[in-house]
């Protein structure tokens, strides 16, 4: 951690109540810049995150929620379709990734279901390589699942919950629709990021890109706005429910149900 970016030993925590906040800014910087000492191929965990405190945070958030705790909250909950391409891109772990690697990596994740459960995550991407399907099983440990499981506790418990998934991807090889992708589109500064040569959306066309960012904003503010993402002139958007209904976001905008 801090301390022993910083030379310190991380048993003692007296010297944090002297380092002067410009060094506890420098190690943040040194941490980031440190490779992830993490068996699991691929990881990307920050090197900071929220601790069970006692006070703020009580107790694992994910496990408060598939019991309830969030049913009270109407909620809107998003990922893009293939979350880790922006990990992956220009990553030599996953240009490298071989066959090998990825069924031992497959059979640490499933046990004695791995053959089954390669075969299925195969069938599903093109082109299947190795790299590609390592990220699509990081996407849907860190993102998809958990992401469909918080939409489904909150119905479970009552509550109600939105899902979308953003899958206009960029024109950039290797891409595809990609971690923070939607970013430029919620915020409504295309032009800006496109002018500014950000992979994500260079050289795509910019009513495209214009019209997408306003349905896009325009569901999210009817939300904020009333609870629901719906009304009119918006796409048709059922709650997620029993169907496990996303709406998508690509060139058409619409909801279909999970299978």
């Amino acid at each position: 951690g801090i301390l022993d970016v910083l030379g310190y030993d991380p048993a003692d925590l007296e010297p944090l109540r002297a380092i002067p906040p410009e060094r506890i800014l420098e190690a943040l910087r040194l941490l980031q810049k440190r490779p992830i000492a993490s068996p699991v191929p691929g990881d990307v965990t920050p090197p900071f995150m929220p601790v069970i405190d006692g006070d703020l945070i009580t107790r694992d958030p994910i496990e408060a929620i598939r019991e309830g705790a969030g049913a009270w909250c109407e909620t809107i909950i998003g990922l893009t379709r293939e979350e880790f391409s922006a990990f992956k891109f220009e990553n030599p772990l996953y240009a490298g990734f071989t066959m090998e690697q990825l069924e031992a990596e497959f059979k640490r994740v499933f046990g004695d279901d791995a053959e089954k459960a390669l075969a299925k995550a195969m069938s599903r991407r093109a082109p299947a390589h190795p790299g590609e399907i390592l990220a699509d099983l990081r996407s849907d440990e860190a993102f998809t699942v958990k992401s469909a499981e918080f939409a489904a506790a909150q119905f479970r418990h009552g509550g109600v919950s939105y899902m979308y998934q953003f899958d206009w991807q960029s024109l950039q090889p290797g891409l595809g629709a990609c971690h923070c992708i939607d970013l430029s589109f919620l915020f409504g500064n295309v032009e800006t990021w496109r002018e500014a040569g950000s992979a994500s959306v260079a050289g795509a066309d910019l009513d495209e890109l214009r019209d997408l960012s306003r349905i896009f904003q325009s569901t999210l503010t009817a939300f904020a706005r009333t609870g629901s993402p719906e009304s009119e002139g918006l796409p048709r958007w059922p709650h997620y429910g029993e169907n496990g209904t996303k709406l998508h976001f690509d060139r058409r905008v619409q909801a279909y149900a999970s299978i």
